[in-house]
């Protein structure tokens, strides 16, 4: 998080009534006299929580102080839980992070004030949750993966650059961590019952040297695109695929594609390559068609031949696996992208109403979300959702989202890898 420029306030409270504070300045964040406060906004991470105790909601108060007629905001390394008292609706005591799994309470509303412990005089107007049950969102689907990692001849056998395994087996490890809800405690959050297991074996019937991991390597080179707009196209990738055979039948893996360009000429490779030309486009039948996604342009292919690339695999630039959500890198993740290829889409914020949407908001130290902090005029809160932009963590998916992917999972072509067993049990 950028201090500098996000901190614009002031070293002490002596300063206050001295000098107007600089730009550059920074709180002291060890401590925070709370008469400085002259009013609250309580802010909960999510306006929706499910009744479990795998779940919780932050009520995040949002502290305005004025230097000199100017209303400020006190940073969220200030804010000390033991300095505030939050209550809910019948005035009971909370703590800050809510949680409940009373299943009486599902369909119902919860109301919650926080206010100065020292000066309830200044309490926040009442912020409510609505608490919805805990849904199971589809039958344990397990995923057959594989990593085709895709070099040139020379990058290998010239400059020597070979990427351990350890690097994709890790990218497995957080995809059924994600999918499994086990990384962190989120207010809508679900375990998906989607697993991620590496193939054991090729096509062929042949013993992978490490499961879930196929190289290539060949004679082989990606040059930019004359279009700026799009610097990779479509045709490229399907070339280089192809020319890999690493399109194994998509009935029988999940094909990840990471396309090495250690030349670095290909700027945004997966926001101008992937994001939108890898969503679903065709579903097994017609009656798919009538409870399908408002989001997805969906279709019945005519032939087996109208079925593109797209619908075979996922690419990813392979490096962009060491750099993805480096500062100067706006690459998201691969998981991110994953969360496309299956179906669920960031713009469609309006259709997931349990991942709370993020847009500018009024307080002018939230306002620009260029860090995993994020807030609409609801909520404040850290972008823990698997469809955030590339600042985000991505380590949950919410329960309406849950209940796309397995829609995806079951009804769209090319989606179908997790009816198969072949690539993990060779047969």
């Amino acid at each position: 998080m950028n201090h500098t420029h996000i901190l614009s306030l002031i070293v002490s409270v002596a300063t206050l009534t001295s000098c107007s504070p600089d730009i550059s300045e920074v709180f002291d964040t060890a401590s925070v006299d709370v008469s400085i406060i002259d009013s609250i906004v309580l802010k909960p991470s999510n306006s929706y929580l499910i009744a479990s105790a795998q779940n919780e909601v932050d009520l995040f108060p949002v502290c305005y102080y004025s230097v000199q007629g100017q209303r400020m905001i006190l940073p969220i390394e200030t804010i000390k839980d033991e300095q505030f008292v939050w209550k809910d609706e019948k005035g009971r005591k909370v703590g800050r992070r809510f949680s409940t799994s009373d299943p009486k309470l599902a369909g119902t509303q919860k109301s919650f004030t926080v206010s100065p412990a020292s000066r309830p005089e200044i309490a926040s107007k009442p912020a409510t949750i609505n608490i919805i049950s805990p849904e199971v969102p589809g039958a344990e689907k397990v995923i057959p993966i594989v990593f085709h990692v895709i070099q040139s001849t020379d990058e290998v056998g010239r400059l020597g650059i070979v990427y351990e395994d350890a690097l994709f087996l890790k990218q497995i490890e957080k995809l059924n961590n994600v999918f499994s809800y086990r990384v962190t405690k989120d207010a809508t959050g679900v375990d998906t019952k989607i697993r991620f297991a590496p193939a054991v074996f090729d096509p062929f019937g042949n013993k992978l040297a490490t499961p879930g991991i196929a190289r290539h390597v060949f004679d082989y080179s990606i040059t930019p695109a004359p279009d700026a707009d799009y610097p990779i196209t479509l045709e490229q990738i399907k070339k280089v695929v192809n020319d890999a055979k690493a399109v194994w039948n998509p009935d029988e893996y999940f094909n990840v594609w990471l396309i090495s360009e250690a030349s670095d000429q290909i700027k945004e490779f997966a926001y101008y390559g992937i994001e939108y030309t890898f969503l679903p486009l065709f579903v097994l039948s017609e009656d798919a068609l009538q409870s399908a996604p408002s989001w997805l342009s969906l279709s019945v292919p005519s032939s087996p031949d109208e079925v593109l690339i797209t619908s075979k695999g996922l690419p990813y630039r392979l490096q962009d696996l060491l750099s993805a959500q480096n500062a100067a890198n706006s690459t998201n993740e691969l998981i991110d992208y994953i969360g496309y290829y299956f179906g669920l889409d960031f713009y469609a914020s309006h259709s997931f109403p349990l991942v709370p949407a993020y847009k500018k908001g009024e307080a002018e130290y939230y306002l620009k979300n260029e860090t995993e902090m994020k807030e609409n005029d609801e909520n404040f809160f850290r972008s823990t959702n698997i469809m955030d932009d590339y600042t985000g963590m991505h380590t949950t998916v919410s329960q309406d989202q849950a209940k796309v992917l397995h829609w995806t999972l079951e009804n769209v072509v090319g989606r179908q890898f997790w009816k198969s067993s072949r690539a993990l049990t060779g047969k």
